[in-house]
């Protein structure tokens, strides 16, 4: 028989045990009661924040600011459901405790989401509202000036947001909380990398619309019919002068007035690799080949430096766009441009006419030179007096700077252009130690035809051999018809006998530091690449010609970091875009 000591023990260990398992039941059904509410509540939330990113797309700040509201009141109710003493215990529970704790943090994330960082935020967007803030040929600055420190403060909270969700167990028992971790932090993460971006340009935007007094302005109109590294050749340039928000067209220099002898270059302090890389280019003394490095701060600096010795003014900034974006913003605005010969140029045709059109239309180099001087100058004028519609054209430039075609830098500001260069609009080379994969094409040969221009880029990996490598594919083509273009356009202009029609291009492959080119070919027969660097990226650069309707294969293998994982593919913008393939099986023992 049992000690009566110890049947007491018993009964007292028994009668604990009971009442555990009453706590567990009564927590088990508490949690799932405020748990099924609390998912209400941030389902509601989601809702709420749909319609308010809609609201905002259309303009209607007032809609906005009320969704956010709903959904703060959402969040709010989320979090108190999930803050209680029942809460507090189950997150110390093995086996659940760890997706108690996250699905606490995640009802703390976004309530602290809507009312410390989207209720501001709409606030704030109230006050800059694009079609307020364009009056004619000024932009009032007082809103943009204002606006900075709240978006600051925005970030700030965003930030933090996004260290508590990333420090939150990432092993949650239960899926549906796992995903909403996930999907939340992906929201939170790209949240952050955009008021990263609004928070750069609410910082220097005052400075370059002159808050401060005024700045110019050079805007270079890349031309893609030639294919430089940030884009296009250098077409005409207009210098736009900026005073406290005032817009003022001052010029408009053709591309053969950037241009100084080759024996006195301007010097903009670049690195070694940079000219030891583009040196037979010349890219300090002609403009048109300034932009042939991928990297937009170098062909700022240079135009700037150029355009101040020959012209003897000092340019703050330098704007780069092309024909692409020309047509966006005319479209956005809606004016036709009637040139000097009586001929109409619809908006939705400037980009056609400024890359393929006018080279049959206008024979004569001089005939060219003044149509697209008047094309430009009654297209900024069209802007400038306040036609349009002005959300459309706050899209256009939106979509400008999607597709990288809109770039800017400041080399007359060093603090402004370093924080430019930290954004996409800056067009900085992207770091050369995370894994990426570039293509850079430019037009060797002078012909017009990158118009034409198709690229393919394939990326796989080889196990044949001993240690993986990459293998990088490119295909390069050109529909270019055989016959019936003009031969400025079709005709190549380096030395030697040429097939009209032929492209002959300098194709660049950026590479992660460390790669190691073991093999290149071009048409299926082996070459030797060119090899450099530039920023940290090993370049590997091969000639390559490409009769019209042809296509030809270029192909690269590369050992190094390059094999361990998918990269990232970046190219500069051409008038064809970008074709991107991957084959992403990986080696085995077997391989």
């Amino acid at each position: 028989m049992l000690k009566p000591r110890r049947r007491t023990l018993l009964g007292a260990a028994g009668l604990v045990l009971l009442a555990l398992v009453a706590v567990g039941a009564v927590l088990g059904l508490q949690l799932r009661s405020s748990a099924s509410a609390a998912r209400d509540d941030l389902v509601q939330a989601r809702t709420e924040l749909e319609q308010a990113r809609s609201r905002a797309l259309d303009g209607d700040t007032t809609g906005a600011s009320t969704a956010v509201a709903a959904a703060a009141r959402h969040t709010a109710d989320a979090r108190q459901r999930t803050a209680g003493t029942a809460w507090s215990l189950a997150a110390h529970l093995p086996v659940v405790g760890s997706s108690v704790t996250t699905a606490r943090v995640i009802s703390v994330a976004a309530d602290d989401l809507s009312r410390q960082v989207l209720t501001p935020l709409v606030a704030a967007s109230a006050g800059i509202d694009p079609r307020r803030l364009r009056q004619g040929d000024r932009i009032d600055v007082a809103p943009l000036q204002q606006v900075g420190p709240r978006i600051t403060a925005a970030l700030g909270a965003a930030r933090t947001v996004q260290a508590a969700l990333h420090r939150t167990p990432d092993d949650a028992r239960l899926g549906a909380v796992r995903d909403a971790r996930t999907q939340l932090l992906g929201s939170v993460d790209q949240l952050v990398a955009t008021l990263r971006g609004i928070d750069g340009a609410a910082a220097v935007l005052p400075s370059a619309l002159g808050a401060d007094g005024l700045r110019r302005w050079l805007v270079a109109l890349q031309t893609p019919v030639e294919a430089r590294g940030t884009g296009g050749l250098l077409g005409a340039a207009a210098v736009v002068e900026v005073d406290h928000g005032r817009i003022h067209l001052a010029r408009v220099v053709m591309n053969d007035g950037m241009d100084v002898p080759d024996d006195s270059p301007v010097d903009i302090g670049a690195p070694a690799d940079y000219r030891a890389l583009w040196a037979a280019w010349t890219p300090q003394s002609a403009g048109i080949n300034s932009g042939v490095s991928p990297h937009f701060p170098y062909a700022a600096a240079t135009w700037a430096a150029l355009y101040q010795r020959l012209y003897h003014q000092h340019v703050d900034g330098v704007l780069a766009l092309d024909p692409e974006v020309f047509q966006y913003v005319l479209q956005a605005v809606g004016t036709p441009v009637t040139l000097g010969d009586g001929r109409v140029v619809r908006p939705e045709q400037a980009a056609d006419f400024v890359l393929r059109d006018q080279y049959a239309l206008y024979p004569r180099l001089a005939v060219r030179d003044a149509r697209i001087r008047e094309l430009v100058v009654t297209g900024f004028r069209s802007v400038l007096a306040g036609g349009g519609d002005t959300g459309a054209l706050v899209s256009a430039l939106r979509r400008a700077l999607d597709e990288h075609r809109l770039l800017a830098g400041m080399p007359g500001d060093p603090a402004v252009d370093r924080r430019l260069q930290g954004m996409a609009i800056g067009g900085a080379l992207p770091s050369s130690a995370a894994p990426g994969l570039g293509l850079v094409v430019n037009d060797a040969g002078g012909s017009k035809l990158d118009y034409y221009t198709g690229r393919a880029l394939r990326w796989s990996r080889d196990c044949s051999a001993g240690s993986p490598s990459a293998v990088v594919q490119l295909e390069l083509s050109s529909s270019a018809p055989r016959s019936g273009l003009p031969a400025y356009v079709t005709s190549r202009v380096d030395p030697g006998r040429h097939p009209l029609g032929q492209q002959r291009a300098f194709v660049s492959f950026y590479l992660p530091q460390g790669s190691r080119v073991t093999g290149a070919s071009v048409g299926g027969q082996q070459v030797a690449a060119q090899l450099g660097s530039e920023r940290g990226w090993v370049v590997a650069s091969v000639v390559v010609l490409v009769d019209a309707g042809a296509r030809v294969p270029v192909r690269l293998q590369v050992q190094g970091a390059l094999a361990a994982q998918r990269p990232r593919v970046w190219a500069q913008p051409l008038v064809q875009p970008l074709s991107v393939s991957t084959g992403d099986a990986p080696c085995t023992k077997s391989s």
